[in-house]
């Protein structure tokens, strides 16, 4: 009677075992969908911002054809997993104090007369300006800070002013 309450032990192990690799390798090819989808966001951005102005790169059909249902493919498991929302848009500043993410958008920055595509992230505090670091395989997406300035330290002029 032992020796068969060992074999099952050691079954019931394996079997966890087996569950838990299997569960694994969903997960990780679930992740490497979500970077791919997100992969697949990044670009659709700037491009429907172009379709708008009088030199496109594609038009508005040719992008909704391209990526047709990705945002709301995305949007999967983004709402359901509420574990990956907190580490995205909190980070820690000091001990105590969390700075959070407002909005986040391409934008063009005109920088010694050329043209450059940058991230911009709004947080609570602070304005950052990113260049997206160019990635290979499912890797997550990385950034170079341009510059940031903290909101504190931001100002507006009207746009009188600027004319004069």
């Amino acid at each position: 009677a032992l020796e068969s309450t060992k074999a099952s032990e050691l079954d019931l192990e394996k079997g966890l075992e087996m569950r838990k690799w299997v569960l694994s390798g969903i997960l990780a090819s679930e992740e490497t969908y979500l970077s791919h989808l997100e992969a697949l966001l990044l670009p659709m951005k700037p491009l429907k911002a172009a379709a708008t102005t009088s030199q496109p790169v594609l038009t508005s059909q040719q992008i909704e054809t391209i990526f047709f249902k990705v945002p709301e493919l995305y949007e999967f498991p983004s709402s359901i997993n509420g574990e990956i929302t907190p580490r995205r848009q909190s980070m820690t500043v000091k001990k105590g104090e969390h700075r959070q993410l407002l909005k986040d958008s391409f934008m063009v920055e005109l920088a010694e007369g050329a043209r450059k595509l940058r991230h911009v992230f709004l947080f609570t505090d602070l304005l950052l300006c990113t260049k997206l670091k160019k990635q290979s395989g499912g890797k997550t997406q990385q950034y170079d800070c341009k510059w940031y300035i903290p909101l504190t330290d931001l100002s507006f002029q009207m746009v009188d002013e600027l004319e004069a």
